[in-house]
């Protein structure tokens, strides 16, 4: 009996691809979407993000994009990190405009804030033409 894709799987044809290979794939478009938004100056929601980076890497998931968009930008932020560049991570927010609770943990919501601004204003000039 034919089965349907599982939880991850490539558009193109259904294969099932394992979470590991699919967040590694989702981070580097990630960070290519990311890396425009900083050069225009603006910010993503998780949404619009989870989105992006399905539709760019031809990998899908059944999974809310809540679950593992985070990790995702984990990957990302250890790659700015090693670069010496500013943390990408800070441009993505809620629908409503504010920072998530995984950036800066540990903090309150208000110096999360605070400091997430200021990450955005260091991506916007680093990453800017």
């Amino acid at each position: 009996m034919p089965r349907g894709p599982g939880a991850h799987y490539r558009e193109a044809d259904g294969s099932p691809v394992a979470l590991p290979e699919a967040e590694a794939a989702w981070a580097l478009v990630a960070r290519a979407v990311l890396i425009e938004t900083a050069q225009a100056k603006r910010s993503i929601s998780y949404k619009a993000l989870a989105e992006a980076v399905q539709q760019g890497a031809g990998i899908r998931t059944r999974m809310l994009f809540r679950w593992w968009v985070g990790d995702v930008l984990t990957l990302v932020g250890d790659e700015c990190e090693r670069r010496g560049e500013p943390q990408l991570a800070a441009l993505c927010v809620r629908q409503d405009g504010s920072i998530g609770a995984g950036f800066g943990e540990g903090e309150s919501s208000a110096d999360r804030e605070v400091r997430a601004g200021e990450e955005r204003e260091r991506c916007y000039r680093h990453f800017g033409p």
